[in-house]
């Protein structure tokens, strides 16, 4: 299987062996034996979504869909979705007084990126576009500019939360030890799951510009931490990096734990 075509559909997390740091070294499960593929980076263009209805369709058929009360399938390895659907057949077109209350607090978030300043990471600049506070943290999103020929984080990987980077701008390349490459540009979105080595750079001649997804988003503070460690700094080195990183349930690599993920990749 290609590595940048990642289907949950054949990724049984309940048999996922652990990717954790111990002693320096990093244990990687074999999920081979399994029968299942590890997470990968994943690269979607505008033009092969999937329609939710779809998905909606083959989770019902698949019997991985509860109602909340009926059991799944016994056969089912997939995690469930659950519909709460008797909470939704009862409002009976009238709006719950906590409903009503709660939807009182709430409104449509906006960001206008032309009207945000950057904020300088050394070399990198970034703006927040959502800090969370719309979501009650479960999105934030950031916008990134990364200068030509740079080099970008050290390798890492998030132990909480996903990322989504949309690039609107040149070009940005991702890396994931003994994977290789892949270059994304303009319109093009890249996915990272929980717990995926990766970092990413810009070798280009052009600087870089990409929409971050971060969910949930608390992450947002390790961006606005880092600022404050770099200080006037003009550059983010490796060793700020990964300081801040171990703040926010993130493994920053060292070149042996790099070995170590390109070793195992090997072998496969």
């Amino acid at each position: 299987m290609d590595w940048r075509t990642f289907s949950r559909s054949n990724w049984d997390e309940r048999k996922m062996s652990a990717v954790m740091e111990k002693d320096g070294a990093i244990d990687i499960g074999d999920c081979s034996r399994h029968h299942c593929s590890p997470p990968r980076i994943r690269r979607s263009a505008p033009d092969n979504a999937i329609a939710i209805n779809s998905v909606c369709r083959e989770l019902v058929s698949s019997h991985r869909v509860t109602d909340g009360v009926k059991p799944l399938s016994s056969s089912s390895h997939q995690p469930a979705v659950v519909l709460n659907l008797a909470t939704i057949n009862n409002m009976e077109g009238v709006i719950d007084k906590g409903t009503n209350s709660y939807s009182q607090t709430l409104s449509i978030g906006h960001a206008s990126p032309s009207e945000i300043p950057w904020r300088s990471l050394g070399q990198y600049k970034y703006r927040i576009l959502e800090d969370g506070s719309q979501t009650q943290y479960r999105l934030c999103v950031i916008e990134s500019l990364i200068p030509p020929h740079s080099d970008g984080p050290v390798f890492h990987f998030h132990e909480m939360h996903d990322e989504g980077f949309y690039m609107t701008k040149g070009k940005v390349r991702f890396h994931s030890p003994g994977r290789g490459h892949l270059d994304a540009g303009p319109g093009e979105l890249v996915t990272v799951p929980i717990r995926l080595p990766h970092k990413f750079s810009n070798p280009f001649d052009e600087e870089a510009v990409f929409i971050n997804t971060i969910t949930p988003g608390f992450f947002v503070r390790y961006f606005e931490y880092l600022e404050e460690m770099i200080g006037e700094g003009t550059t983010l080195t490796p060793e700020v990096n990964m300081a801040a990183l171990k703040r926010f349930a993130t493994v920053p690599l060292t070149d042996d734990m790099i070995k170590q993920f390109e070793e195992v990749y090997a072998k496969r």
